[in-house]
């Protein structure tokens, strides 16, 4: 029985860390989802702008 709570416990340590994991990675693609559609944006307003220099 000892060993089945050795093995949950580590299993959920592992599944915490997977999690954790995947959560900076999702973090991190929303992030850069984010920073390129201001770069868009920008580069939009650029393109709007800079012929009536």
């Amino acid at each position: 029985m000892a060993l089945i709570d050795d093995f949950s416990i580590t299993l959920n340590y592992n599944c915490l860390i997977v999690f954790t994991f995947l959560d900076t990675i999702l973090s991190s693609i929303y992030a850069v989802i984010i920073m390129g559609q201001n770069l868009r944006t920008m580069l939009i307003l650029v393109l709007l702008f800079s012929p009536k220099r």
